[in-house]
């Protein structure tokens, strides 16, 4: 992938209102960049989103057919998408194809908490108005599965076309150790029952297409409990394909760019 010759343009973080939110997102001027994957070059949207820093990547004078809101794992940011050659590709694939992927800081490590499901409800609406779509696809990477299923599971504001996921935490009671003081921190009370996707009522996703891949040998999420147990609870009542990812290059293999495009364009074509 070659650098890119241009940093995105920083906004400053003081979007306090939906009115102010829409204004932004309307005067915001995306910046053309050097960064290319298969001879894509991109076009950065920056912007602060229920402040927090949000960034979108599209293909230059692409038709946008459908905004990818991606939901970041413990650790990282809006800058995930690109961070390493994995993300990388896969950014690649999905822009190429005419996907613009949005991503935001939603808090940081936040575990799918109230303000996070907030602010990406947010994202989704404004890149959906941004890119002049209708259609929203989710795609999560571990940890942010949890805001990702529950804004699926609640009906979410935007026309969300189908739901994909990275070794997608799910159970919020199987973390692994090292996220446990983290997940205690956040959810102190009982509260956690309430955010928790395994926790959530039967037929919270009936009808919904959603497909994950998990690695089996990931140490950190365990896929027999978060995505395997997942779609053994709602299974069901909806459309869960799990597709297992394991190699040598550890999780690497999971990020598979052209599988995803091939299934949000299987989704696109259902009603």
């Amino acid at each position: 992938m070659i650098a890119s010759t241009q940093s995105p343009i920083r906004r400053p973080s003081a979007v306090r209102s939906l009115l102010v939110l829409v204004l932004c997102v309307v005067m915001v001027s995306a910046t053309a960049c050097g960064d290319r994957q298969k001879g894509v070059e991109y076009e950065y949207l920056r912007l602060t989103v229920d402040g927090q820093e949000t960034l979108g990547i599209a293909g230059k004078d692409k038709l946008i057919r459908a905004v990818v809101v991606y939901f970041h794992d413990a650790g990282d940011d809006e800058f995930a998408m690109t961070a390493d050659e994995p993300h990388a590709k896969l950014t690649s694939a999905l822009v190429n194809a005419g996907f613009a992927v949005v991503a935001s800081r939603a808090s940081g490590d936040a575990w799918g908490n109230a303000a996070s499901q907030r602010n990406y409800i947010y994202v989704g609406g404004t890149a959906a108005q941004h890119y002049r779509t209708e259609n929203v696809f989710f795609l999560a990477d571990g940890m942010g599965a949890i805001a990702a299923a529950n804004l699926l599971a609640a009906g979410p504001t935007v026309r969300v076309r189908g739901f994909a996921a990275i070794n997608p935490v799910f159970d919020l009671k199987a973390v692994a150790p090292q996220y446990e003081s983290a997940v205690a921190k956040m959810y102190p009370d009982a509260s956690i029952h309430e955010v928790n996707p395994m926790a959530l009522p039967f037929n919270a996703f009936k009808g919904k297409s959603m497909r994950f891949y998990v690695s089996p040998d990931d140490q950190v999420v365990r896929s027999d409990a978060n995505a395997r147990a997942f779609a053994a609870r709602f299974g069901s009542v909806s459309d869960i394909a799990v597709v297992e990812c394991a190699s040598k290059d550890g999780n690497a293999a999971c990020y598979q760019g052209d599988d995803l495009v091939k299934w949000f364009a299987e989704q696109e074509k259902r009603s």
